[in-house]
């Protein structure tokens, strides 16, 4: 499956969801709220790529006990 806004912005929408509504309306622990913000929006990110990358095999080795090893790029 290849990348997408919506999906993305679906992953990243349901991370931010996640965190607790803001409680103090005078600003305190507002770097604290904004710091969960960025990691929820950071974790639906690498949610979406990882959830939509494929290893595509490169080279593969037998190894001495035919270990079979891929090697190979994430697209």
């Amino acid at each position: 499956m290849a990348l997408s806004a919506e999906s993305m912005a679906a992953r990243v929408k349901a991370a931010i969801d996640a965190i607790p509504a803001q409680q103090n309306s005078d600003g305190a622990g507002m770097d604290d709220y904004r710091t969960q913000l960025f990691t929820a929006m950071c974790q639906g990110i690498i949610e979406e790529i990882v959830a939509n990358s494929e290893l595509v095999p490169v080279t593969t080795d037998s190894g001495p006990a035919g270990a079979g090893i891929i090697t190979g790029k994430v697209r």
